[in-house]
């Protein structure tokens, strides 16, 4: 059955409802294929889902068994795909036979990866508005299924991981989250052999909470070290404990686990969306960066001693943001990346990507700035680099 009018939206609407209950009854690896009967109802044949990996560079299929004999990967850069997977906006080609649909699939602006469909001839409005739905349903299903399977967490992994690295991956939030209030964006590098470096956000009644973790080392032990400290901070952030406070208590619960033999540099920070006041501490940690317009600016705070090292109690700093200013944090192994002749990244390369990036999604501006970093080094990491980035909506602009 066709679906070539707004008549019949009710019956495309319930095939919709169909897919959903069917993929809800069927095991996680069998997601796309248990759709497919849904889509074949309105015309729409051979649905593949694409996953991107760690690196945001590739996309591998995870489409029905029947039909994916091998695996199949598309690049991000120079393929329809990754097109529609960086701009976010769906497309078509030519299929023998039909046409092929290319759909974004996305859960709250975080990119998962693509949807492709085909059709027998050029799709109507109301069948791309159908495929379309479908593509945010099976993002949605990703995200909670991802919970119960390591099917999607294979297709996202192009080598080997590291078991520090697993245990980094497993602290993390999604890469990137936007709503209307806010946009948030975050990298860590290198995805598969990652030290000690973690971020975390959350985002409650109006105030986005964030943190930027660097832990000592880079071996199996830091990992740990992470995941003791964001585990810590999450646990009073939820109890509504204050900045300060938090990071004291923070550094108890790393003396009393390692006695001082280990530490980690913190940076803790709360925005609140209505009024622009952004608070943050530095527990050893580099301090954030503002991006406003094409100006860049550094946030002052006087650090304590990073945690796990006792000392002063940390200073709570405060600032107004903009509607549309960015709250940048990052490692010191963006900074600090060092090239074959010695010479570092450097602050002044940071803040000339930043402005020159001002006007680019926050995503694509992380990615930017961290592979910088990167190939400033040869494409040879030395330390981690970790970047998280807060954008203030705009919608609070008068």
């Amino acid at each position: 059955m066709a679906v070539p009018g707004a008549s019949e939206r009710s019956s495309a609407d319930a095939l919709l409802g169909d897919a959903i209950r069917r993929a809800q009854h069927a095991a996680p690896e069998r997601l796309v294929e248990a759709v497919a009967e849904a889509c074949g109802a309105v015309d729409v044949r051979d649905p593949v889902l694409y996953l991107v990996d760690h690196l945001g560079t590739t996309l591998t299929a995870i489409g029905p068994r029947s039909t994916t004999t091998t695996v199949a990967r598309l690049p991000v850069r120079g393929s329809v795909a990754g097109e529609v997977f960086r701009t976010q906006l769906p497309a078509e080609t030519a299929a023998a036979p039909g046409v092929q649909l290319w759909l974004p699939v996305s859960e709250s602006r975080c990119r998962l990866g693509v949807l492709a469909v085909t059709t027998p001839s050029a799709p109507g409005d109301e069948l791309r508005r159908w495929c379309a739905d479908l593509a945010e349903v099976l993002a949605q299903l990703v995200r909670t299924r991802q919970q119960y399977t390591d099917c999607f967490h294979r297709a996202r992994r192009l080598q080997p991981m590291g078991l520090a690295a697993e245990l980094q991956w497993s602290l993390l939030p999604p890469l990137d989250f936007s709503c209307d209030e806010v946009t948030i964006a975050g990298l860590v590098e290198p995805a598969y052999h990652v030290g000690g470096d973690v971020f975390d956000y959350a985002l409650d009644d109006g105030v986005v909470h964030f943190a930027l973790v660097d832990s000592m080392g880079h071996a199996l032990h830091s990992a740990i070290v992470a995941g003791l400290v964001i585990g810590t901070y999450r646990n009073c952030r939820r109890a509504g404990i204050d900045l300060v406070n938090t990071v004291e208590t923070l550094d108890s619960a790393v003396q009393e686990q390692f006695g001082g033999d280990r530490f980690a540099t913190v940076g803790l920070g709360e925005l609140d969306l209505a009024d622009g006041t952004c608070r943050w501490v530095n527990a050893g940690h580099p301090l954030p960066l503002v991006v406003r317009g094409g100006t860049v600016r550094q946030l002052p705070c006087p650090p304590r001693l990073p945690v796990g090292l006792g000392g002063e109690r940390a200073e709570l700093c405060e600032a107004t943001l903009a509607p549309g200013d960015r709250v940048v944090c990052f490692s010191d192994g963006v900074t600090e990346a060092r090239a074959r002749d010695g010479t570092h990244f450097g602050e002044d390369r940071l803040h000339e990507l930043l402005s020159d990036g001002a006007d680019l999604p926050a995503a694509d501006l992380v990615h930017t700035v961290v592979g910088g970093a990167i190939e400033h080094q040869d494409g040879v990491q030395r330390d981690d680099a970790t970047m998280l980035l807060v954008e203030r909506g705009a919608r609070y602009a008068e």
